[in-house]
């Protein structure tokens, strides 16, 4: 038997059998990487939950945008729960982070810990100079998750020193 796309089995679903593809087709798609698939789903007015984002935001900003800008705007209710952007801090992906944020996706103290639990200074400096996350707030969710032994040793070093070889992933307080 000859194998098709997924985007062509979908098609057949939805013209031949008149099944009624669910929003769960949608966050499958985005869970296995399919961008063609999602772009077809979001053209036939499936509805992207937030689910869907966090998954796509596992494969970077390409999958995210196959969530197109037309499906994000007509969600009534974007999750606070979202976990999207912890997941782009995770890969260190600096575009979908950004991407993310541009669109109001919730930044929550695991998303800094994610980012650095991986070393992506990159998105902790964006996270930082692009969002309501304090200095204070970032260093004692590092605190809280084990990342630095003492809070307020960090805080005061970041404050009350200067850095001696500056690079574009130099985090900039103050």
């Amino acid at each position: 038997m000859e194998r098709v796309s997924t985007v062509e089995a979908a098609k057949w679903l939805l013209d031949v059998a008149r099944v009624r593809i669910s929003d769960d087709c949608l966050v499958r798609a985005c869970e296995i990487g399919d961008v063609q698939l999602a772009e077809f789903l979001c053209a036939r007015a499936a509805v992207a939950r937030s689910r869907a984002f966090d998954e796509a935001a596992r494969f970077g900003l390409s999958m995210l945008q196959a969530l197109n800008d037309g499906v994000l705007q007509s969600l009534t209710f974007l999750s606070y729960n979202s976990i999207a952007c912890d997941r782009a801090c995770e890969r260190g992906d600096l575009a979908s982070l950004r991407w993310l944020l541009e669109r109001k996706f919730p930044v929550s103290s695991k998303t800094c810990c994610a980012a650095a639990a991986g070393g992506h200074i990159a998105c902790l400096d964006y996270i930082v100079n692009n969002t309501n996350v304090t200095l204070q707030g970032l260093t004692g969710n590092l605190f809280h998750y084990g990342f630095i032994r003492n809070e307020k040793a960090l805080l005061y070093a970041l404050e009350h020193t200067k850095d001696t070889t500056p690079s574009d992933k130099a985090i900039k307080v103050g």
